[in-house]
């Protein structure tokens, strides 16, 4: 259970050192030409897979789509903050549509580790409530 949020909060603190580099380094950095969405959206795929993997060791007893609802919540709650932390950082800036991409890199990531895990069999999906 440590172990899966040390991952996760490793990653989560490399996305802040990343995007706490002004734009003259990240010049440098980008040596190939894609899409500043991109960037985003692939940087945010391991977070959400990574936090939804600690919240599912650490509550077991917890359906898949509750996990994934806190997941998605925790980690587009680490996002908005990100993007409001740029705002300090020369050359850099808040962006609604950096956050969104920010969104479906989660997004896609918790979909995938939910997949994974079904196909796995690690938890059967949510109980009906009617029965």
């Amino acid at each position: 259970m440590k172990r899966a949020w040390t991952l996760a909060g490793a990653y989560a603190c490399a996305i802040l050192t990343f995007t706490s580099l002004p734009t003259e380094v990240l010049a440098y950095i980008r040596g190939l030409s894609f899409p500043d969405v991109f960037a985003h959206t692939g940087l945010y795929v391991p977070l959400g897979v990574l936090v939804f993997r600690a919240l599912s060791v650490t509550y077991p007893r917890r359906s898949l789509t509750c996990c994934w609802l806190y997941s998605l919540l925790l980690c587009g709650g680490f996002a908005a903050l990100d993007e409001v932390h740029q705002i300090f950082i020369r050359g850099r800036w808040c962006d609604i549509r950096d956050w969104l991409a920010d969104m479906v890199g989660i997004l896609a990531g918790t979909v995938v580790i939910i997949l994974y895990s079904m196909a796995r069999g690690d938890r059967p999906p949510a109980p009906r409530a009617d029965g």
